[in-house]
């Protein structure tokens, strides 16, 4: 590290008596979160090597096993068998995905986007090609794409505009110049002086933790270079998703979710007040039809009508059906499907004997059941729910001269066309202004509408809730949240020991004669330091957000795209609080006074607190060495990008299954399903790595560099994974906004930061306003982006579809749809057997009527055959 300059009388008085100098207790706390520069040349080089066999390896293995590396190829392909004409219905079908079989054919559209991208006249090429991945993807796919594609481009002109002449300009100040000199003072540096070599000593210079003075102006310059980036970029993708919602709202012109207002925060009594002759009060049921009508008028929307509009309310409760259905897909329907495997195999091997549910069953032990009576209950239960979900339906289409049971807490208005849903969106939340001084007076919450989000995306237990349930439900989800939020707090100790491996290692003899009793364990040694505290930090921050959704579900959220934008804002402050400001900031200031405390008992306390004079200056070293941790956090986290494209986990996992536990065609049909893509976890992961970036811009811009690799590793992995691999529940990008939102509050940290830093080592008014100055920028910024076109605006600038749609459909629970069912798939070799047990005396009949519609399509296969 840098020699120091002379300190003050106080400190040298204080080295010579034995105790500490401020200068030397600030030198401690930069020490304990200083990571060496060989952990991290290690750390960036295994990351290097590492990745380079996965992709090796993903690109031998990825054509040889579809079921683990193309799964959503062939659930594509299947949908689209299933829905021929939704397309021209103006419903959105994923195309299937082609497939380049060539060893490293999976880069080549990455290389061509690469292409289209990096030359600036390519603007049209670019809108035809996100129209492309629009009608592959959907919204939310390419959502999270054009985001990352914003990332890695603005950290790339980051880089080229500002990290690069930042850095070489702080090393120029650091070797060069006197603004460069002032550092802390090695007399504590006994204790560490092994931990800091050349390396470390090189990184340092390339950071600003030693510059002061008035060459610091260039750094707050540099800053309004970023921030204007920023700003271009922000606005430029902006813009283009503004287009890609006009598409997407196209391709499903005609479905209903986009045509309906969904309102909750309902209090309608299900009771009129009436009076009689002689003055008696009583009250008198309401009928669905007059809820209906009153729903409307609270919203200002037309009354019900076969043109007009129609009504759908969460009033009856589906827990019953919803069980019932769960229990069937999860428990019978399986049960059945590898019993009737079973039989065939059997049958095929001439074995005919009586087939029992399982060996338990035929030793006579609890109730006997043969695969009759397995099929006979199985066809029961599944004609009970058809029945129960008949009934549901006949009931909703005779409901109106029917008594309302309960209070009214939501339900959906469904206009004729989407345009004309978003007018009547528009005026009801204009009642709602003019009417909230009068709620507010009244002590009563006003209502939410909003437009409504597709059936399966619907949080139905939830939307069914009453109102006090569901607060109770939210009051009881925020304390365990902030419970689990403390208690994932505690693996930052183990992180923080880890990352100052050298120093606890001087402290434990053994360890010390273990460490310098060669080379080999001197290495391993450094070799832990680079790797083990972000490998920690990377495991439980893989477990925390899986936590959290499930606990922002429970506490009440209504929507899936609800849901993720809770989950990015809470899980985005809480990397954000634990991970920088305790982990950095506070953890820097508690070093600190754990060593005061340790010198009360030798000088008095208010000497020392005296004595620390100018020393706050020397503070901002300590929170900017701590990017030394962040050099060896990124590969990490790029390793583990690099490795989901390999799929390890999936690969050990899938093939116990599908080998071992996969016992039916249907088991392996369910097994090479697509796994869903967790947008709201994923988005929280780039996010955090953003931000970290950003802070580091002014300060040590080496960081940049780094999280510029990570970005770009992400964008091309998730490119790949989102075309092959993973599967969509469409939110119709919903989180757009909450993430450009985290992108600016990013780009502000940056700047505060750097004013907190020339604060501190300048005390100088002028300079401090001179770094605030970006913020104006991205006030300005924060405003554009307010004020950027929600779906519902896009909505009801574009063309009226009133041509397409002559009467206004029902938006239905997610229950009633049709194809609720499993379908039973059947080994091409048992299908010989198969026909023969359609045709069994006994249990024929019940077979046919449990595959229903399945044994019709089969037919009509065979009779084209043949």
């Amino acid at each position: 590290m840098s020699t120091t300059v002379a300190q003050t009388t106080g400190d040298s008085q204080s080295a010579t008596d034995g105790s500490l100098s401020p200068s030397e207790i600030i030198a401690e706390a930069e020490a304990h979160w200083d990571v060496s520069g060989s952990s991290i040349l290690i750390a960036w080089a295994l990351t290097a090597v590492s990745s380079a066999l996965i992709l090796l390896l993903f690109s031998w293995r990825r054509t040889k096993d579809p079921l683990i590396y193309t799964p959503r190829v062939n659930a594509c392909a299947e949908y689209k068998k299933r829905h021929p004409d939704a397309e021209s219905e103006g419903v959105f079908i994923p195309p299937v995905p082609i497939i380049d079989r060539a060893f490293l054919g999976w880069l080549e559209p990455i290389w061509m986007d690469f292409l289209i991208e990096v030359n600036p006249m390519n603007s049209k090429r670019v809108k035809e090609r996100d129209k492309e991945l629009l009608q592959l993807l959907g919204l939310d796919a390419l959502t999270y794409l054009q985001f990352l594609r914003l990332l890695r481009w603005l950290f790339f002109a980051i880089c080229v505009f500002v990290a690069l002449p930042l850095t070489g300009v702080n090393y120029y100040i650091n070797t060069q110049t006197a603004y460069g000199s002032v550092s802390s003072s090695p007399t504590s540096s006994a204790t560490q002086a092994g931990s800091s070599n050349s390396t470390t000593g090189l990184l340092e210079n390339l950071t600003v933790a030693n510059i002061s003075g008035n060459v610091l102006y260039i750094h707050v310059v540099f800053v309004y270079i970023a921030t204007v980036l920023v700003f271009f970029f922000v606005s430029s993708h902006s813009y283009q998703h503004e287009s890609l919602v006009k598409s997407w709202i196209n391709l499903n012109r005609n479905e209903v979710a986009f045509r309906t207002i969904m309102v909750t925060d309902l209090e309608i009594d299900p009771c009129h007040s009436r009076q009689t002759s002689n003055g008696r009060k009583f009250k008198e049921a309401k009928m669905i039809d007059e809820v209906k009508k009153e729903v409307c008028k609270v919203i200002g929307a037309p009354p019900p009508g076969a043109k007009t509009t129609k009504v759908t309310l969460t009033h009856k409760n589906m827990g019953k059906l919803s069980k019932m259905v769960e229990e069937y897909v999860k428990k019978h329907f399986p049960r059945l499907d590898r019993r009737l495997t079973a039989l065939l195999r059997r049958r095929k091997q001439g074995i005919y004997q009586v087939e029992y549910d399982n060996c338990w069953h035929r030793l006579g032990c609890g109730h006997s059941k043969t695969i009759e009576s397995l099929i006979g209950d199985t066809n029961m239960k599944k004609l009970a729910i058809e029945n129960e979900m008949a009934l549901s339906r006949t009931h909703k289409d005779m409901e109106d001269s029917l008594p309302i049971p309960g209070t009214v807490t939501s339900a959906f208005v469904t206009f004729l066309t989407a345009k004309a849903a978003h007018e009547g969106l528009k005026i009801c939340e204009e009642k709602i202004k003019r009417e909230r001084k009068t709620l507010q007076i009244l002590q009563r919450k006003p209502i939410s509408v909003q437009l409504a989000p597709r059936s399966q995306r619907i949080e139905w237990r939830n939307l069914e809730r009453d109102i006090k349930s569901r607060r109770n439900h939210a009051i009881m989800g925020e304390i365990a949240l902030v419970l689990i939020c403390f208690l994932n707090t505690i693996p930052l100790m183990a992180i923080t020991i880890l990352a100052n491996l050298e120093t606890a290692i001087q402290q434990i003899p053994d360890l010390r004669n273990l460490q310098n009793s060669s080379k080999l364990w001197k290495a391993f040694f450094t070799s832990i330091a680079g790797i083990l505290p972000a490998s920690i930090g990377a495991i439980f921050s893989y477990v925390l957000p899986y936590v959290m959704r499930y606990l922002s579900k429970w506490s009440g959220a209504l929507t899936r795209g609800k849901l993720d934008e809770d989950v990015i804002r809470e899980l985005f402050v809480f990397l954000l609080v634990s991970n920088v400001v305790i982990f950095s900031l506070l953890g820097i200031f508690y070093e600190s006074y754990l060593t005061l405390a340790d010198e009360f008992g030798r000088e008095g306390k208010l000497a020392m607190w005296q004595s620390l004079g100018d020393e706050p200056a020397k503070i901002t070293k300590a929170y900017i060495s701590e990017s030394s941790y962040w050099l060896s956090w990124y590969p990490v986290r790029a390793a583990v990008v690099c490795l989901e494209l390999l799929q390890v986990p999936r690969i050990a996992l899938k093939l116990f299954q599908i080998y071992i536990l996969a016992r039916t065609a249907n088991d392996v049909k369910t097994l090479s399903e697509p796994r869903t893509f967790e947008y709201a976890i994923e988005y929280s992961h780039i996010l955090f790595a953003m931000v970290v970036a950003f802070m580091y811009v002014p300060l040590a811009p080496l960081v940049v560099f780094c999280g510029t690799i990570y970005l770009w590793a992400a964008s091309i992995v998730y490119s790949h994974q989102l075309k092959f691999v993973e599967d969509t529940k469409e939110t119709d990008g919903k989180v757009w906004r909450v993430v450009l939102n985290r992108l600016l509050i990013g780009t502000t940290l940056m700047q505060l930061l750097l004013a907190l830093t020339i604060g501190l080592k300048t005390q100088s008014f002028p300079m401090i306003m001179a770094a605030c100055g970006p913020l104006i920028i991205t006030a300005i910024l924060w405003r554009h982006v307010g004020n950027r076109k929600t779906t519902g605006q896009i909505i009801g600038e574009m063309e009226d579809w009133r041509k397409e749609k002559k009467i206004v459909s029902v938006f239905e629970h997610d229950l009633l749809k049709l194809d609720w069912a499993p379908e039973l798939h059947i080994l091409p070799e048992d299908e010989k057997e198969f026909e023969k047990a359609l045709d069994h005396p006994k249990y024929g009949d019940s077979l046919r009527s449990l595959l229903g519609m399945e044994i019709k399509k089969r037919r009509k296969k065979e009779t084209k055959r043949g």
